[in-house]
């Protein structure tokens, strides 16, 4: 895969990945994703963005959306806003699977820093929620919320 290495190229790929009447900038998102390292300096001013969106796109859209954020750095003043908004993915169990465990990842990374979050957090993993995930989805979510041991 060859890299961007223009700013222009890299502007012209994040306009398309922040789009949301485009069917398919979640494809330029997923490159978007390739294309960037963790806390990526370039994308920081396009936090708050890429969280406002997250009602407003499809759910292949809002997966790769999520799987950006989470390996940015997310500001207090905005870790709310996509919390609520990773509960509302979570919560709605029509959505894909692979979309829903995307959230629930930035909502346990978001807990593990608010520990006062996890009630809600280990609530949001009840069967209410998860009947309608695969058994694959299901194994990551358990990993998630069952605490590693050591032996």
């Amino acid at each position: 895969m060859e890299n961007l290495h223009t700013n222009n190229q890299f502007a012209l790929l994040l306009e398309a990945a922040l789009s949301t009447d485009n069917k398919t900038a979640w494809r330029f998102t997923a490159k978007l994703f390739k294309e960037v390292t963790d806390n990526d300096k370039r994308l920081k001013s396009h936090v708050n963005k890429m969280i406002s969106i997250l009602p407003k796109v499809r759910d292949n859209h809002q997966r790769e959306l999520l799987r950006v954020l989470n390996i940015m750095e997310i500001n207090d003043k905005l870790e709310g806003s996509l919390f609520n908004s990773c509960i509302e993915i979570w919560k709605n169990t029509k959505k894909i699977p692979s979309v829903r465990i995307c959230a629930f990842k930035l909502l346990k990374r978001i807990s593990d820093k608010y520990p006062e979050l996890n009630a809600e957090v280990a609530l949001l993993a009840s069967n209410q929620y998860t009947k309608s995930l695969s058994p694959g989805i299901k194994i990551s979510l358990e990993r998630l919320i069952i605490p590693k041991t050591h032996l």
